[in-house]
């Protein structure tokens, strides 16, 4: 969740996030890695620097900053060419619905303005919101949020949402995975020969489910123009590993990815497993 109340053009941003355990189990984010995305509109020479003005865990308000480090890192990706990297360094366990929260800013070596708009992961809100624009990674993979890619403003097919139902679901139990794509202008003939809109006939969706700390248990890829045609599609899984043993109860999140014309986006829900 993201709170940035600053114009959209400041000689230093103060952007505030959360990471919020809303599981129903324990939640350790030592070596976790949170980015936030940014056009640094600098010049030859210019860098970018960062600093942690506050970390708490909330509700207790307790200080966290210690176990968080931030750097800045220079990356060339889609229109963004820097990111700033906060990671928790050391042991800060949440509770179910407690939160870490991280009171930010950065700004250039000279401190000329910064143009906010043109930075993937800046909101503008006086208020936490929900984003998929900043993103977060365990042990080097991600796990949550969007990547800026070259070709982001031109894409048109994307996943607009995601769940599961039941939910919570039985471990071993038939539990039906539902994602919404949207966009697209061909229209194409499915191979029922119905007329479908889609953004690109080859585009594949990707179903996969991680646990709460990033692991992989369970992907599938779909492809076909009936699996990746704009509208509302459900795929069936049965509540396993991809081992075929049952999985353990807790918290796990399902990540619904669209490649399409070699641009990818995705979204994510969270699964409840019980036994």
């Amino acid at each position: 969740m993201l709170k940035n109340t600053d114009s959209e053009n400041v000689s230093s941003p103060h952007p505030s996030f959360r990471v919020v355990n809303t599981g129903n189990a324990a939640l350790n984010l030592n070596g976790m890695e949170v980015r936030y995305w940014i056009n640094s509109d600098s010049n030859a020479g210019q860098q970018v620097q960062a600093f942690i003005d506050w970390a708490g865990k909330l509700p207790q308000g307790s200080t966290i900053t210690q176990n968080l480090t931030v750097s800045t890192v220079q990356k060339s990706q889609g229109t963004q060419n820097y990111y700033i990297s906060f990671k928790f360094n050391s042991s800060v366990v949440l509770a179910p619905n407690e939160f870490a929260e991280v009171q930010a800013r950065f700004n250039k070596s000279d401190w000329s303005s910064m143009l906010q708009s043109n930075d993937w992961s800046f909101a503008s809100g006086q208020v936490y919101a929900r984003t998929d624009r900043m993103t977060a990674y365990v042990s080097g993979a991600l796990v949550y949020g969007n990547e800026p890619t070259a070709q982001t403003n031109n894409q048109t097919a994307s996943i607009s949402s995601v769940l599961s139902y039941p939910n919570p679901a039985a471990s071993g139990g038939t539990t039906y995975l539902q994602y919404t794509v949207s966009g697209g202008t061909i229209q194409a003939q499915s191979a029922d020969n119905k007329l479908m809109t889609v953004d690109d006939p080859d585009a594949v969706v990707t179903l996969a489910v991680f646990t709460a700390q990033g692991r992989l248990m369970w992907k599938q890829t779909v492809t076909g123009i009936s699996n990746v045609c704009a509208g509302t599609h459900s795929v069936q899984w049965d509540g396993k590993a991809a081992s075929g043993h049952k999985l353990a109860a807790g918290t796990y999140v399902l990540k619904v990815s669209i490649k399409s014309k070699g641009v990818e986006n995705s979204k994510n829900f969270v699964i409840l497993i019980l036994n």
